[in-house]
Formats: C-alpha cells, sequence, structure tokens
C-alpha cells in the first residue's frame, strides 16, 4: 500500500488507538480491505470507523 505521508493523518483517538484519516477515498478502501497492515514490524489491524458505533446516549 503506496500512501504518501502527506495524504494521510494519523491523531490520537478515544476509545480507539488512533484514527487515520485519508485524504483519497481509494487509499481508504484499499487500507481497510487489507485489513491489517504491517509498519515497521508491527502489525496494525484496520477497521471502519463508524460514527454509530461510538455514539452515547444521555
Amino acid at each position: 500500500l503506496c500512501v504518501p505521508p502527506h495524504q494521510l493523518r494519523v491523531t490520537a483517538h478515544y476509545p480507539e488507538d488512533f484514527l487515520v484519516i485519508f485524504t483519497q477515498p481509494a487509499h481508504h478502501a484499499n487500507v481497510v480491505h487489507c485489513g491489517t497492515l504491517r509498519v515497521d514490524n508491527a502489525n496494525f489491524t484496520i477497521l471502519p470507523w463508524r460514527e454509530d458505533g461510538h455514539a452515547g446516549f444521555a
């Protein structure tokens, strides 16, 4: 997956460890489709983020 660093943003995001925002929808789709990403000998599980999965009820 060749995603140039300037085309994504990684931020801390509770309750996940981090959130990755892609500028290109195709990059997002490719990474989610693969399900895992290996960076410097570390495996990361990739899941799509959905607002309704993180909604709180008052």
